[in-house]
């Protein structure tokens, strides 16, 4: 995919390859989603790399209005039950380098679970990398709360975007960059 980056969007481009990861979804089906971390990770300084592309079919892009991230979300893994939603989502956070503290978080492989009637969500499991691309060392153990409290959704939040990511119609044909 070529072309100038779509408003609001920040330069980076993944690829996908052939590694597997297993979820399974509690109440709902057993998902196989295969993205290659290695591959996601490393991409060039921010500023001279080319647009962010999907990295393959069934992910679709959520760009929250901020610029500060982006955001995967695996459709296949989409496994929906009434109002319900549980999917996997990759979270890319573009920020520079803090001054003192050492690096910032860059990116989160997460499970989350929404509720779209009641517009409220909550991640299931969550791993924090180094890298783009749920690459890199991992920062800390897998967090895992399955039974958290589903919290709302903030208007102008990175998780009203997921949300409305989740939640749009299944007859509703997903397009790069939308």
């Amino acid at each position: 995919m070529s072309g100038p980056a779509p408003p609001g969007l920040r330069p980076w481009r993944p690829a996908i390859t052939a590694a597997v990861l297993v979820l399974a979804f509690s109440g709902c089906r057993s998902v196989v989603v295969s993205p290659d971390g290695e591959a996601l990770g490393g991409g060039p300084p921010l500023g001279q790399a080319p647009w962010l592309a999907l990295p393959g079919p069934g992910w679709v892009l959520v760009v929250p209005e901020s610029g500060n991230a982006t955001v995967m979300l695996f459709e296949p893994s989409l496994a929906a039950e009434r109002s319900a939603r549980s999917a996997l989502i990759l979270i890319n956070h573009i920020r520079p380098v803090q001054r003192f503290g050492g690096r910032p978080v860059r990116s989160e492989l997460a499970r989350i679970e929404a509720d779209c009637d009641e517009a409220s969500y909550r991640l299931v499991e969550r791993r924090l990398h180094q890298n783009h691309g749920g690459t890199g060392e991992p920062l800390g153990a897998v967090l895992a709360d399955p039974l958290a409290p589903l919290r709302p959704v903030q208007p102008g939040t990175l998780a009203e975007d997921v949300l409305a990511a989740l939640c749009r119609p299944n007859t509703e044909p997903s397009t790069p960059g939308a």
